[in-house]
């Protein structure tokens, strides 16, 4: 089983088309794999970039933010939306 963290960065912004979505998807215990999605259905946009947990969620976190924010996203601003099972 498989599960999607989805989150929300709503770019400081009140127009929702300017918002940006992306998931969190933690492969086998040792890499997360991050992608922007399209919403509303939530589907991948472009390749899914897998990285290395390096040394625990720690790590994670501040590798999936430096690529995060290769696309206007700020994972700090960023909000848990919701959870889904592939």
């Amino acid at each position: 089983m498989t599960i999607d963290l989805i989150y929300l960065d709503k770019c400081n912004s009140n127009c929702t088309s300017d918002w940006k979505y992306y998931r969190v998807t933690p492969l086998f215990g040792v890499h997360i794999e991050t992608c922007q999605l399209k919403f509303p259905k939530f589907e991948d946009i472009g390749v899914p970039i897998q990285t290395p947990f390096i040394v625990g969620l720690a790590s994670a976190y501040d590798i999936k933010g430096t690529l995060m924010k290769h696309v206007g996203i700020d994972q700090d601003r960023a909000t848990l939306i919701g959870v889904r099972e592939r």
